[in-house]
């Protein structure tokens, strides 16, 4: 576990997520990128503080950022 007076790693994992919730409710093709970037935070956040079963969360959402990207790259491409 990371000892220090602020929580650095849940504080990214907290604003990239927020940030691609907004990006994703703005329609942004950008929204998934911010996502999976945002994952990076959330699995050093989990990993560090041993939230082994909130990595089943990272996994499934690191999926749906992947998937989303593929998805709303065609959708770009149909249109």
């Amino acid at each position: 576990m990371i000892e220090s007076g602020f929580p650095f790693l849940e504080f990214c994992a907290a604003v990239s997520a927020c940030l691609s919730v907004y990006f994703y409710g703005n329609g942004s093709l950008k929204a998934p990128w911010i996502g999976l970037c945002a994952q990076a935070f959330w699995w050093v956040w989990t990993w560090e503080e041993e939230l082994y079963i909130m990595m089943l969360l990272n996994l499934f959402m690191t999926v749906t950022h992947i998937r989303n990207i593929i998805v709303m790259k065609r959708r770009r491409h149909d249109n």
